[in-house]
């Protein structure tokens, strides 16, 4: 007998609600949903649109690794990845080709043509 490993959810709109450590939520939603149930990888495809409270991202693709149920890592990646939202008490506009979100240490960094923007800053 085969056991089923993954599971693809396919629709116009998968909405996913997921809580952090800290507590706060993320809401995903996309047209596609896979998760490989033995590795505990997640991967939302086409029109991603990521959620966390002000914050928000938009992706062609979006992986998410956990560690024991828990989100450890989330992957954004697109042509390009598009972020925004409150840092330093200033909004900021970031973009690149990938975004890696490490969920733990509550740190994002920007790959491929990274642009960061904000009222006083451009990098």
């Amino acid at each position: 007998m085969t056991a089923l490993n993954t599971l693809t959810l396919l629709s116009l709109a998968v909405i996913s609600t997921i809580t952090l450590d800290d507590g706060s939520v993320l809401n995903v939603s996309a047209n596609q949903l896979t998760q490989d149930l033995n590795h505990d990888v997640a991967t939302w495809r086409s029109n991603v649109q990521v959620t966390q409270g002000q914050y928000r991202l938009l992706a062609d693709k979006l992986i998410m690794v956990t560690i024991a149920g828990k989100p450890c890592t989330l992957s954004a990646i697109g042509q390009p990845v598009q972020a925004n939202g409150p840092v330093d008490s200033e909004t900021a506009d970031a973009e690149g080709e990938h975004i890696l979100y490490d969920c733990r240490a509550g740190k994002a960094k920007l790959e491929g043509n990274a642009k960061l923007r904000s009222v006083r800053h451009s990098v």
